[in-house]
Parts: structure tokens; C-alpha cells; sequence
């Protein structure tokens, strides 16, 4: 009987990424330094928040998407800026923490030549569910900043299997974008939480990734990955139609006016998914 040439191909890639999953061999890249800056800032301190003005103002990836969220008709009702001054003035240094954080992962993470479709699909999927997870938890009074930390590192496993995989594909390996989706879903936890653990993320983090994945893990984060996990509800269903209904949002608020108020929001977050994943 005659082997399916595309299961040979799934086989050869499950085992390979097993393998170097195994034997701790996964290519992991380095954290970026200008996450590991802007995570270090981007607490509660108001000098820190000065400084973070500082390292946006010197690094031009982070200051033009930094002045693309402020023109954008998330936050542009006033008319247009020019300035990065008037940027970060307008937006709020909390809110620059957010889109520093994203322009500093998401270009140098989510990176796969050949697949540029299938890759700003999981960025954006990464930028939704993380401000989504923000608005949830903060109409619920839980901890919005480290929410949406949470929701943008969820699925940060599956760019390093994208990788692994276009190093087979180099080696002769054919496969299509189907497979990948097979492989992604199959190990993205485990090489998510590798990548984590080498990152030195905060424990929330490693608490989403494995809760999501539907691993063990007692934590004391269950607020923030019940909202990280209905944020990704979210995500799915805004990616089947262009527009949430009431209906939609209701089931993940507090009561009747919060999810009015997040009803009301939606386009506000979509118009800074779409300045982000830009």
C-alpha cells in the first residue's frame, strides 16, 4: 500500500521538532533587546516611564509606530501629529509602554520568508487577543497592563516552529501551509514554554502559555488567564466576521454596562490592531 507522500512529510517534521524539542536543541531566538528595555520600564514607576520616553525617542522602529498609533482613528479625533512629543502626549506613557512592547517583538519575532501571510495572521491574532485580554480585565478591576503582556506572548512558540520548519524546508522537506497549521497546534505550548523559561519571562506568562496548552499549572494568575483565554474567544470569533455583536462580548463582562462600553470600544481596538500589525 502506498504511503501518503504529505503524512511522510508531517511524520519527518513531527519527529524533527521532537527531537530538538527533546534534546533542548530548538534554534530559540534571542530576546530582543529593546523588549528586554521596554519590559524593564514599563512598571508602575513614573521616572521609568520617563525613561521609556527616552529609549522611544532614540530607537526609530519603536517612534514611527508610536506616531502611527497616535495618527491612527483609535486616538486621531484632535487632527494629526507631527511630533514624537506630541505622540507620546497624546497617547499617554502607559499607552506607549503597550505599543513599544508590540513594535519591539513583533517585527523581529514574527518572521518567516515564504510565509508572510500566515505569519502577520498570527501577529495580529497576538495583538488582538492582547488588547482584548487589556479591556476585559480592566472593566473587571483585575490587572490590565499585565493582561495584555500575557495576551501578546501567548502563542509566541509558534513563529519558533514556523522557523524549524523552513530550516527542514531548506533541507529538501516539501510541505504546505496545512501541515504547518498541524504542526504549530501540536507543539506550540511546549516550545512556547521553552522559549519562555529561556526568555526569563514572568511567571504569568508561563501560567498563560501552559493554561491555554490545557497543561497543569497551579499559579495563583488565574484572573489573568481567564482573561487572556476569553480574549482569545474574541479573537476567533472577530476573525470569522468584521464586526462583534452584543452578544459576542456579553457573555465576558461584568454586567450590562461594561459590555456595552466594550461594544463601543471595538472599533478603537481594531483601528490600533490595524497601526500595529502595519
Amino acid at each position: 500500500m502506498d504511503i501518503d507522500p504529505s503524512s511522510r512529510e508531517e511524520q519527518a517534521l513531527t519527529q524533527r521538532v521532537q527531537r530538538l524539542l527533546d534534546q533542548r536543541r530548538l534554534n530559540l531566538p534571542l530576546l530582543p533587546r529593546a523588549v528586554t528595555e521596554v519590559l524593564a520600564l514599563a512598571g508602575a514607576n513614573d521616572t521609568d516611564l520617563r525613561r521609556l520616553s527616552g529609549l522611544v525617542e532614540t530607537d526609530q522602529s519603536l517612534a514611527a509606530h508610536v506616531l502611527r498609533a497616535a495618527n491612527s482613528s483609535a486616538y486621531a479625533a484632535a487632527g494629526p501629529v507631527t511630533s514624537l512629543r506630541q505622540a507620546m502626549a497624546r497617547l499617554g506613557m502607559r499607552a506607549v509602554a503597550r505599543i513599544a512592547l508590540a513594535a519591539a517583538l513583533g517585527p523581529r519575532l514574527f518572521v518567516a520568508p515564504g510565509f508572510e501571510p500566515l505569519v502577520r495572521s498570527l501577529w495580529r491574532d497576538s495583538l488582538t487577543t492582547a488588547l482584548w485580554a487589556r479591556e476585559l480585565v480592566l472593566r473587571g478591576g483585575g490587572d490590565a497592563e499585565l493582561s495584555f503582556l500575557c495576551g501578546l506572548l501567548h502563542q509566541i512558540g509558534r513563529p519558533v516552529i514556523l522557523h524549524e520548519a523552513l530550516a527542514a524546508q531548506r533541507a529538501g522537506l516539501v510541505f504546505d501551509e496545512a501541515l504547518l497549521l498541524r504542526l504549530m497546534d501540536r507543539f506550540a505550548t511546549p516550545v512556547g514554554l521553552e522559549l519562555a523559561t529561556h526568555w526569563q519571562l514572568p511567571d504569568p506568562v508561563i501560567a498563560t502559555i501552559a493554561a491555554l496548552g490545557e497543561l497543569e499549572f497551579h499559579s495563583g494568575y488565574d484572573d489573568v488567564v481567564a482573561g487572556v483565554r476569553a480574549a482569545r474567544s474574541l479573537t476567533e470569533r472577530a476573525r470569522a466576521r468584521d464586526e462583534l455583536l452584543a452578544d459576542d462580548l456579553a457573555a465576558f463582562a461584568p454586567d450590562a454596562d461594561a459590555a456595552r462600553q466594550l461594544l463601543a470600544n471595538q472599533h478603537q481596538i481594531r483601528a490600533l490592531i490595524d497601526a500595529l500589525a502595519a
